[in-house]
């Protein structure tokens, strides 16, 4: 049975009409007629095959507030219609024609100055997009390119670091690709030439290599947050929550916009008014899913000092968090504090790698950002704690003879321990070890 609907990927750009026109055209001439423009698709009907003549318009003043039918809009199409085009579909300021090409009408916008002027600011907002989401990417690089362990925290997060630098070429592409069209659209203003067009094949291309990394992205983050989920870690999806309940609130926004007739004015007020709403719900509902990792008893499985070890008073309080991934079997942080006069507190660190390797990588970044973000002292402890196959006191330079916090490397397993105490005490150390190798 054949179909009668066809459907195929579309990824728009305000310099990219002539080519989409074109395309739209070779299309009629197989048979198949542009039905509809969504987000991302577009939809064809079956046809008998014919030579048609397709004209791709911005509609400047439509704004992402404006309801796409509004009476402008309307007059617009009419005055198309009336000079002998038929109006097909349209997609927020994308406005599609079509005339038999026998008719041979006159094109909808025949002022290559004022076509300029309008594509150019559709241009120039698209690169502000691109311009603003790189140094987003590029950051997520840097996290690689340095030693920055809490990637490895959850899933999601490792999704992200590590595939997000892959829109940085594309993104590159796209601002450059935008900035050139621009001035070689000015230069054939200038010298009366038609504006500069690229083909469709190289607009494919183009979008591909944006929409690939995009797909693959949203797969990780997926697989991510399932996985996180499974194993109780609501970290990756507090990372994403904010950015997808916007997306939504966006995307169903759009949806009532286009459904309703509403002034822009009316349109602004209630998107403001749901963004407010979801930036209330977010801040009630984050703390309290941050609160499910989170518990007062250090957890079977994990392993923590406690004032028990060294026979101090009981605590005022306590408090064990975990977040793991993949790669991080086990990864809490377990403290314990006293709130009296003789204040006391012991913090416990402890992550647990799938592998040596990884291990000296969390280590080493852990001592990386000890010195150079919190500009601390770094001392050998290794005279002290033998039985580890690394350790260090962390210190601030004013306070060099306090140690109070030690982080040690044992196999596959790092510990970050901070405490009131002197770690350096032969007998807080025979304590510490005895309790970590036997716990």
């Amino acid at each position: 049975m054949r179909k009668n609907t066809k459907r195929e990927l579309f990824l728009f750009a305000a310099s990219d009409i002539n080519a989409i026109e074109k395309h739209f055209e070779k299309m009629a001439r197989k048979g198949w007629m542009l039905d509809k423009i969504g987000e991302y698709i577009v939809r064809y009907k079956k046809i008998e095959p014919q030579e048609l003549k397709f004209s791709v318009d911005l509609f400047p003043k439509l704004s992402v507030f404006d309801y796409p039918d509004k009476d402008e809009v309307v007059e617009y199409r009419n005055l198309c219609i009336d000079a002998g085009w038929n109006f097909i579909t349209a997609s927020n300021k994308i406005q599609v024609f079509y005339s038999d090409r026998k008719d041979n009408l006159l094109p909808i916008q025949t002022d290559d100055r004022i076509k300029q002027t309008i594509l150019n600011k559709s241009i120039l907002f698209e690169i502000i997009i691109f311009a603003i989401c790189l140094p987003i990417f590029i950051l997520s690089l840097g996290k690689l390119s340095s030693v920055d362990y809490r990637i490895f925290n959850s899933n999601i997060s490792m999704a992200i670091a590590m595939i997000g630098p892959i829109f940085i070429v594309p993104l590159v592409v796209y601002i450059f690709s935008d900035i050139i069209w621009i001035l070689k659209a000015k230069v054939a203003v200038k010298r009366e030439e038609p504006l500069p067009q690229a083909s469709y094949k190289q607009l494919r291309v183009r979008k591909s290599l944006l929409f690939y990394p995009a797909l693959i992205l949203s797969l990780s983050i997926i697989i991510g947050l399932i996985l996180d989920l499974l194993n109780r870690n609501v970290i990756g999806l507090l990372s994403i929550l904010p950015t997808t309940i916007g997306l939504t609130v966006g995307y169903l926004f759009k949806k009532n916009k286009n459904k309703k007739k509403r002034s822009k004015e009316k349109n602004i007020g209630l998107f403001a008014f749901a963004i407010i709403t979801v930036l209330i719900i977010v801040n009630i509902v984050m703390p309290k899913l941050y609160n499910i990792n989170e518990s007062e008893e250090l957890q079977k499985g994990y392993k923590g000092l406690m004032f028990s070890d060294f026979n101090l008073p009981s605590p005022s309080y306590t408090n064990f968090y975990r977040e793991e991934s993949i790669v991080l079997s086990k990864n809490s942080t377990y403290y314990e504090t006293f709130r009296g006069n003789d204040g006391y507190h012991v913090r416990t660190n402890y992550i647990r790698t799938v592998n040596d390797r990884l291990a000296k990588y969390i280590f080493d970044g852990m001592i990386k950002e000890g010195v150079s973000k919190y500009n601390r002292i770094i001392t050998p402890a290794d005279s002290e704690y033998g039985y580890f196959d690394e350790a260090f006191f962390i210190n601030y330079d004013n306070d060099i003879d306090n140690k109070g916090t030690v982080i040690l490397l044992k196999d596959k397993e790092v510990f970050y321990i901070d405490s009131s105490l002197n770690l350096s005490d032969k007998d807080n150390v025979k304590i510490i070890i005895n309790k970590l190798n036997n716990q």
